[in-house]
């Protein structure tokens, strides 16, 4: 009987991952399928461990690590399949995954991959990917990642791109196109086959019923700076080879790509991964002959028009002056009265207009926002210590005053931290139990979402306050995905203001930063 699909598995030292991937392939409701680990030399017993205990995959051993591209590469070669599936080896694979995508395959004729539904490993209910999206200055990632399954992802329509940790590529696309480009070694080489894919006619499908449950970089947390390097390396790569010259050209898409590099440069330099981003420029350059080769061959093969590729890259708003850091937010908050300095100098204002009421016994959460020392001179001054912003000490201090008696402390102030805390319901427990009758809470929390006609203060807390605009631009890059935000506190935070106090939003905006002023009766 000839084999369906084969199953590929690139490997390196992953031997306390195997058991639970292969487990899940011996269940598959598609039997007329291989499974091809293709080890790169690992050193752990990945591959006598396979042997021992899963005598049915077939073993290609490779000298040393050759990245993923080579090794899936070489599966494909010896693979005997008209469908090839490609599988991390941090995954468990559904039992009737194989079943729906060689369905979802063989039923779409113009399709040439096919993306699973990628679940979180741990959170169950949480995608990985449900594939993947690239943007118009080659940033590309997993669709909804870190979103909650639901209706939409259960939905099965086309997608562009397909990731090569849990898909099914027709063999047609590999004699067609070519194989993964092995310069990339890893990460975005998958970008860079679904977009030559692209140009020669084959979509892109996403089948919501197979599912695959993913670790997530459990391999690649071990070398963290070479990852940083291929990443930004292989990005530019993609741009190179790959992206039309009319998207280039299009609203001068060139420059804002330019920046981005800049930025994404002083960004690596900042985090300590300034050798990597050498490393990657000087490849770059190094074969930019090479690269320029290959963008003509892609090129001269596209047989789909410019308006239908571009209509697949997403948009990418950018700041002209953010590669400029610093001074860039010092020209913003001086001249446009937006960015962090500005907001922070609005919240110290705001704090010293009521400093008539910062007396006795004054305990402070939210180091780090502001200028304090003027507080620490108004009382009897009481933090954890003198640590940052965003510090787990502080935050599970806010929730267990254990230290002060009941209704022992005059003034509490609580500056950008509710919002963070895993548990805000005892937080506010806490401060309300500590707070003496007449004491003063000064509460400062961003909003994502502008509030209309919600119900004045209630008898426990008055707000005495209105909020102040926070622009989306700033709030959206700069601190939600630079702090950790609990979406539970959020919710809980934004039922506080809805139920307890008067909440005067911003005009204009979705998102807000919000200055409560607030006493005990």
């Amino acid at each position: 009987m000839k084999t369906e699909a084969s199953v590929i598995i690139p490997n390196w030292n992953g031997k306390h991952l195997l058991r639970i991937c292969l487990l899940s392939l011996r269940k598959q409701t598609l039997k007329n399928f291989e499974i091809i680990l293709v080890d790169n030399g690992s050193q752990d017993g990945s591959v006598e461990y396979t042997t021992r205990y899963f005598p049915g995959v077939r073993i290609i051993k490779l000298e040393k690590n050759y990245g993923f591209a080579k090794a899936v590469n070489e599966g494909i070669k010896k693979s005997l399949g008209k469908y090839i599936v490609l599988i991390n080896n941090d995954t468990e694979v559904d039992k009737n995954c194989l079943q729906y995508l060689v369905q979802a395959a063989h039923k779409h004729k113009e399709v040439g991959f096919v993306a699973a539904k990628m679940l979180n490993f741990y959170q169950r209910d949480m995608i990985d990917s449900a594939g993947d999206w690239i943007d118009v200055v080659g940033h590309a990632s997993n669709i909804g990642l870190g979103e909650k399954d639901g209706e939409k992802f259960n939905k099965s329509g086309f997608v562009f791109l397909v990731t090569g940790g849990g898909g099914l590529f027709k063999r047609e696309v590999f004699n067609k196109v070519g194989f993964f480009d092995e310069d990339y070694f890893a990460y975005f080489e998958d970008v860079d086959l679904c977009l030559r894919a692209q140009f020669q006619g084959f979509r892109g499908w996403y089948e919501s019923k197979a599912k695959i449950y993913h670790i997530h970089k459990a391999t690649a947390q071990k070398i963290k700076p070479f990852i940083e390097y291929l990443q930004f390396r292989n990005m530019t790569m993609n741009i190179i080879k790959d992206f039309p010259e009319t998207l280039l050209k299009k609203n001068f898409n060139w420059l804002r790509i330019l920046l981005v590099h800049l930025n994404t440069i002083k960004y690596l330099f900042s985090q300590g991964f300034a050798l990597q981003a050498i490393k990657a420029e000087v490849w770059i350059l190094w074969h930019l002959p090479l690269l320029l080769k290959k963008r003509f061959e892609i090129q001269k093969s596209k047989n789909v028009l410019d308006e239908y590729l571009i209509s697949n890259f997403r948009e990418k708003k950018i700041r002209p002056l953010s590669f400029l850091g610093r001074a860039a937010y010092n020209i913003r908050s001086k001249f446009f009265k937006t960015g962090e300095d500005y907001h922070r100098k609005q919240a110290e204002d705001w704090l010293k207009s009521h400093q008539d009421k910062i007396t006795g016994v004054i305990w402070d959460v939210g180091a780090g926002l502001m200028k304090r020392d003027w507080i620490r001179t108004l009382g009897d001054y009481k933090t954890l210590n003198n640590t940052s912003y965003g510090d787990p000490d502080i935050i599970a201090d806010l929730e267990d005053l254990s230290r002060f008696p009941n209704e022992s402390v005059d003034t509490i102030i609580c500056t950008e931290v509710l919002e963070h805390t895993p548990h805000p319901d005892k937080a506010v427990a806490e401060m309300r139990r500590v707070l003496k009758k007449g004491g003063w809470i000064f509460l400062t929390s961003p909003f994502w979402w502008v509030f209309h006609g919600l119900p004045d203060y209630k008898d426990y807390w008055r707000f005495t306050h209105q909020a102040w605009e926070y622009l989306t631009r700033d709030f959206s890059d700069r601190e939600i995905t630079k702090c950790a935000f609990k979406k539970e506190s959020m919710e809980f935070f934004i039922k506080l203001v809805a139920s307890e106090m008067m909440f005067i939003p911003a005009e204009g905006g979705e998102a807000t930063t919000a200055y409560l002023c607030l006493a005990r009766k």
